[in-house]
């Protein structure tokens, strides 16, 4: 998936193609109704069932899908969607669960972690958080649900340890998919003062910004799920 600048994600009068996989009736109907609400996606189609979905998805071409981890038949929902970007590595992936396990994400392939969204099924009737999830993930960000966020705790020896309460808050608001803007509305500052604030959690975390090959808010991300845990 090519790196993106943050500020660069598709423009909000750019509509997405989606697809859901969701094997709940009717949570597939009211994830259908929100976005087509929005005027920002177009849901192209719907399954509910991963081996069904596969080769019809790759056909599509979708810019994002939607998939529930929990499907029924032999391939999960985390399968069809290492498989979809194996086929397509420029979609994103936004998995939906109804547990905070994290511990998920870490079956991913490490080299390829950018794309990808995880949303707890409460968070999706939180419009603003849905679109912000897809926008990002389809935008080569890694985006976590901001729940498990405000749980997630730092473990006690780590380079997490180093950052100022200000510069965690804005590490927790990355991790949730937030462009220097949305932070800077968020924590009432100004712009430069959240790129000064991310520069500041690059460095101290070890993320090195000259690699092209790395997104650096991804390996933030990355970092952060690292070093923390469950509360």
């Amino acid at each position: 998936m090519g790196l993106m600048e943050m500020e660069d994600i598709q423009p909000k009068d750019d509509k997405l193609k989606v697809v859901i996989v969701e094997d709940e009736p009717l949570f597939c109907e009211l994830l259908q109704m929100a976005l087509s609400g929005t005027g920002q996606f177009d849901v192209i189609d719907a399954y509910d069932e991963a081996e069904g979905a596969l080769k019809p998805i790759i056909d599509a071409k979708p810019d994002v899908a939607i998939v529930d981890i929990s499907l029924k038949g032999d391939m999960n929902g985390v399968f069809l969607g290492i498989e979809l970007r194996r086929r397509l590595p420029d979609m994103g992936i936004v998995l939906l669960s109804n547990h905070r396990l994290t511990s998920i994400l870490h079956t991913l392939p490490p080299h390829n972690l950018n794309g990808w969204g995880y949303l707890l099924k409460g968070t999706v009737q939180n419009v603003e958080t849905l679109i912000r999830t897809m926008r990002m993930a389809a935008g080569g960000m890694l985006v976590l649900d901001p729940e498990i966020v405000a749980t997630q705790k730092p473990k006690k020896y780590g380079t997490l340890a180093n950052l100022t309460p200000r510069q965690y808050q804005t590490l927790q608001l990355m991790a949730q998919g937030y462009t220097n803007q949305g932070i800077a509305e968020r924590l009432a500052v100004s712009v430069k003062s959240v790129e000064n604030h991310t520069n500041q959690v690059y460095s101290e975390l070890g993320i090195d910004r000259t690699d092209r090959r790395v997104q650096p808010r991804v390996q933030a991300v990355l970092q952060f799920l690292k070093q923390t845990q469950g509360g």
